[in-house]
């Protein structure tokens, strides 16, 4: 939902035909790409052609085999892209372990508090272990999509990262193993939706669809600590995975998520790592260097003091229960 509403703001054209009743409203949530303007559809048309060998060659790759319904084969690849998309070291797998049985693991952490982050940690984890683990981004979960990845075989570890929060999830949840989330103060997700020009403040969703994972999760983490102190948190997920790593493998771990990069050029999502263009700033990897000397204010300063203040007072539950009100 908060995809349409950017979209109707930045699109005179787009608002005009809703208005106009040329464009059916329910239709914009089932078929995201009636939200793009000529042009970018346009650039994701040849972003597209070009992702065809790149797409085909993290899904297939080493690995030896395509499942039909589960790995992407370039045609349709689109920001959104559902399909499993593997890394080159992912791909090795063969030479793995077999799973005898599988379960399924969530990363539902809300925008720009992290959930990159961890949605990486678990699947670097499974990684270093040589656990085989398909990782997809999935835009709205069902039974139907997570039973088809759940199914496929080989045998993997499904993670699968999300944000948004539906009613009919409650149904959905007892069906992982794990539900991770993380949060952030919310000052400093405001001034990132900013800096990446998402968002200009907090919808109400944003902070009662994280309550609602928050009653189903088994681990919350929190941004600052992920800057702060990264080998703590990871620590904690990977004992929760019943993964079992010495200090220096968790280090390793971590040097790959502070390397981290998109595996390919372009204004798109990177399928495997889902990171965007300009995802981290510069001040975020200067503030990672210096560890437990960030402060909150750093790490979550808002230049708009009045709109700090009416965070503080709307979402003053949400503030209290982290420890921000008063920071």
């Amino acid at each position: 939902m908060r995809s349409v509403v950017a979209a109707l703001r930045r699109s005179a054209p787009l608002r005009h035909r809703l208005c106009c009743g040329e464009v059916d409203a329910a239709r914009l949530l089932d078929e995201p790409e009636l939200l793009l303007t000529e042009q970018q559809r346009a650039q994701q048309a040849t972003l597209r052609k070009e992702s065809l060998e790149r797409c085909l060659n993290t899904s297939l790759g080493q690995l030896g085999l395509y499942v039909l319904g589960i790995d992407c084969d370039g045609s349709s690849c689109s920001i959104a892209c559902e399909r499993r998309h593997l890394e080159s070291r992912e791909q090795m797998r063969g030479k793995w372990p077999k799973l005898q049985a599988n379960h399924l693991v969530i990363c539902a952490g809300p925008e720009r508090s992290g959930s990159t982050w961890l949605y990486n940690a678990v699947r670097l984890l499974h990684l270093k272990a040589q656990v085989p683990c398909d990782s997809y981004w999935m835009t709205r979960l069902s039974h139907a999509k997570l039973e088809e990845r759940l199914r496929a075989q080989p045998l993997a570890v499904v993670l699968v990262k999300t944000h948004e929060w539906s009613a009919d999830y409650a149904e959905l949840v007892p069906m992982a193993k794990h539900i991770f989330l993380t949060h952030r103060d919310l000052r400093g997700v405001v001034a990132s939706y900013r800096r990446v020009q998402w968002e200009l403040a907090i919808p109400d969703a944003y902070v009662s669809e994280h309550m609602e994972w928050r009653r189903n999760c088994s681990l919350d983490i929190s941004y600052e600590e992920i800057m702060r102190s990264p080998l703590v948190p990871l620590k904690l997920i990977a004992e929760q995975l019943k993964l079992s790593f010495t200090q220096e493998q968790l280090r390793e771990v971590q040097s790959d998520l502070i390397q981290l990069k998109r595996s390919h050029c372009g204004n798109a999502v990177c399928q495997v790592t889902k990171l965007w263009p300009d995802h981290r700033s510069a001040e975020t990897e200067r503030l990672q260097g210096k560890g437990c000397a960030a402060n909150n204010a750093e790490l979550n300063e808002l230049k708009d003091e009045a709109y700090a203040q009416v965070l503080n007072t709307r979402f003053k539950e949400y503030q209290m229960l982290y420890g921000y009100l008063n920071d």
